[in-house]
């Protein structure tokens, strides 16, 4: 595609599993305008072993399972084992409710593919000393790999915030070396 600079190449049969390919470019390969390549160019890949059929599962999450102290303005993090379907994760399916009246907590949910993380950035304040219930949704309208594979279970972790608000200006500190 002269318009893009794209090559599509379009193998007549399936690539076999587990196997190494080169894709060559020659220097005989001529532009839109007919000049020619300087240098013949490689692609190396590798196929994988087979369909991913494996569930991903939550790894851990930020704050910790049942800690306390955290903050007020608590970002809450999970992370997965496996690259995530970045239109799966949304406020449907990442959630966080006061866990002594399941009221939710309106927020913005974001994925970062490099950490293969989801985050929930509560809109308001959390309240002082309160527990609070943070979910991944599983199954058909839940979270998904990109192979759609579904969690296989709701992930649920709880943890509670501070007692008090960090009312102390921040200050820079200097020492000499």
């Amino acid at each position: 595609d002269s318009t893009t600079r794209t090559v599509t190449l379009t193998p007549s049969a399936a690539t076999a599993t587990s196997t190494n390919y080169v894709v060559r470019v020659a220097t005989t390969t001529t532009s839109s305008s007919g000049a020619n390549m300087m240098a013949p160019y490689f692609l190396f890949f590798k196929t994988s072993s087979g369909p991913d059929g494996a569930a991903p599962t939550v790894l851990g999450v930020s704050p910790a399972p049942t800690s306390t102290g955290a903050s007020l303005s608590a970002v809450v993090t999970a992370g997965f084992s496996e690259d995530m379907d970045p239109s799966t994760i949304t406020s449907s399916t990442i959630t966080l409710k006061k866990t002594s009246n399941s009221a939710a907590v309106t927020g913005n949910v974001s994925y970062n593919p490099s950490s293969r993380s989801a985050s929930f950035a509560s809109s308001v304040i959390l309240e002082a000393n309160t527990g609070y219930t943070f979910t991944v949704v599983s199954g058909g309208s839940g979270v998904k790999d990109l192979s759609g594979n579904v969690l296989a279970a709701n992930y649920n972790s709880t943890f509670t915030t501070t007692a008090t608000a960090d009312t102390s200006a921040p200050y820079i500190s200097f020492s000499n070396a």
